[in-house]
């Protein structure tokens, strides 16, 4: 990794210390370095010609205007400070190149940031920033080639990015961001990008053709699944060969469906031209108005051929924390042994079906209700549809996080409308609800109830299906060492059926199965409720 400044001058310093002359005449520079300063002493302007100035290693939380007076400086170090506002004063040298402000306690960068036209290499590691600075996101800093900004808490970063035509190095190592966005495409210069220690778990479809003049790519730490981490670090060249082979076998599935269909007769298209634009983070989409007819064996299906099919999110809720203000302490919610199962389960037959499959554990219910808002907001423009699998406590109409705190099921499924979730408009979201709570009743050993006295709530747009595992008012098991009932059924038929039968008709058998498990007399039937309006295959029907 390359050196920050103040690092670099430290070890000129030590040069001369053991007796080294330098060879010529150096620039002017005014080293003020672990002084604890509060403010910044008459000595550091006092020189107008000095085109360096280090005040790292202080105490200071501004610079004075007088600094204003080094219209030469070109080289700017405040790391190690107390900043916790971006410094304005910082931003009127005019001939700066580089600039850090590493370790402070930024939270933004000032927009006048862009009245550094010449700046090129610019250091914001060690701060506070939960957002990339949009500030930075400006055609005034076009010759920006060095840019730094890891260890923050940086969630994003955004489109804007490509306005940095000249950016050669970016380091967003020990960070929080999720995706890249495909204004990368826009950076033909980046040769070094540092993105250890995120959550990054795709990269976008073009990666490795139009970024092929990275030299450097570091993506450890990531849960890389599309490419896998593996194929990441054998560098640019596997991920555009690993993406091309997916573009041809997408493309390859796509073509042999509509071969078959027309040859059968039985696909129909109808296009429509009035297409609806609408945004998603900022990017200008085409949603069409009236979807193209797609038919198998003369009857409406929804369109499947992309690879992954969609998002799989698997909520595993596992073990509880009681809130007494919010339920009966009588009542405490008891861990869920045997859910794991499911979860493994879940994970593997989504993971068989071609879908890109995230778990998370143990959410509060302010968690569990983040985490699908943000799912939410992503473009499952390239997707067919959506699942989500919750595994959880529940009662009347709703689900429990792990705090012990209710959620609606109402507003889980309304995060993905239309309106809230434009690029899954058209497309099969799809719901699989194992809620469970506890209940005093006399079970047979290694037996527990699940979905206590629910009240099915039905989605009020099209296009949804809820898989809940009983019929309102009655219970559903769940085996402490073998899962659900429900699940163990659900993940069997989806393994034998899902390139037989469309989705209804498996839930069907699903039903049949759970309803002739018995242990001691205890039943319980399975109840799918949907706003589906097409037959859904999850994979092309042999």
């Amino acid at each position: 990794m390359e050196e920050e400044p103040q690092l670099l001058e430290q070890q000129e310093q030590n040069q001369l210390s053991e007796g080294e002359e330098p060879k010529e005449e150096q620039p002017k520079e005014c080293i003020l370095r672990g002084k604890s300063l509060k403010s910044v002493p008459a000595e550091a302007w006092q020189d107008r010609d000095i085109y360096k100035l280090s005040l790292q290693g202080n105490k200071l939380k501004d610079l004075p205007p007088q600094l204003r007076r080094l219209k030469n400086l070109q080289e700017l170090i405040l790391s190690f400070n107390a900043f916790d506002k971006f410094p304005l004063v910082a931003c009127d040298f005019q001939n700066l190149r580089t600039l850090s402000v590493s370790r402070n306690r930024l939270k933004t960068v000032s927009s006048q940031i862009c009245q550094l036209t010449n700046l090129q290499d610019l250091w914001l590691t060690g701060n506070v920033f939960e957002e990339f600075p949009e500030a930075l996101c400006s055609v005034e800093l076009g010759n920006l080639e060095k840019l730094y900004l890891y260890d923050n808490k940086i969630a994003n970063i955004p489109q804007g990015i490509a306005r940095l035509k000249k950016l050669k190095v970016l380091n967003i190592n020990n960070n929080k961001v999720r995706e890249i966005p495909e204004a990368f495409y826009e950076l033909k210069n980046l040769e070094n990008f540092h993105a250890k220690g995120n959550k990054i778990k795709k990269l976008p479809p073009k990666f490795g053709t139009e970024l092929n003049q990275i030299k450097l790519l570091e993506l450890n730490g990531n849960p890389l699944v599309i490419p896998s981490l593996a194929v990441c670090q054998r560098g640019i060249n596997a991920i555009k060969d690993f993406q091309d082979k997916k573009k041809a076998e997408a493309e390859s599935t796509r073509a042999a469906l509509l071969a078959r269909q027309q040859v059968d007769g039985v696909a129909q298209f109808r296009m429509n031209n009035n297409d609806e634009k609408i945004t998603i983070n900022g990017i200008p989409k085409l949603v069409a108005n009236k979807e193209d007819v797609y038919c198998i064996d003369g009857i409406p299906a929804y369109r499947v051929g992309s690879l992954p099919r969609g998002l799989a999110v698997i909520i595993n809720n596992h073990h509880f924390k009681t809130d007494p203000s919010c339920i009966d302490e009588s009542r405490q919610l008891p861990d869920r042994e045997g859910t794991q199962i499911d979860k493994e389960k879940l994970q593997s037959i989504f993971s068989q079906l071609k879908f890109e499959v995230q778990v998370h554990e143990d959410l509060s219910s302010d968690d569990l209700m983040r985490v699908l808002i943000q799912v939410s907001q992503e473009d499952h423009e390239v997707y067919d549809m959506f699942v989500c699998c919750i595994l959880t406590h529940g009662s009347a109409g709703v689900v429990y996080g792990s705090d012990s705190i209710a959620v609606k099921i109402s507003d889980i499924t309304s995060t993905f409308v239309s309106s809230r979730c434009p690029t899954l408009r058209g497309k099969p979201k799809l719901f699989f609800i194992q809620a469970c709570q506890n209940e005093e009743s006399e079970k047979p050993e290694g037996l527990q109830e699940d979905a206590v006295h629910v009240n099915n709530v039905i989605p009020d747009q099209a296009d949804f299906l809820l898989g809940y595992a009983t019929v309102p008012g009655f219970v559903s098991y769940r085996h402490t060492t073998d899962g659900s009932w429900y699940v163990g059924a659900l993940v069997k038929a989806l393994d034998k059926y899902y390139n037989r039968l469309h989705l209804l008709d498996i839930l069907t058998i699903v039903n049949d199965t759970v309803a002739q498990e018995s242990s001691d007399g205890f039943v319980q039937v399975p109840a799918p409720q949907y706003t589906l309006r097409k037959r859904l295959y999850l994979d092309a029907p042999m």
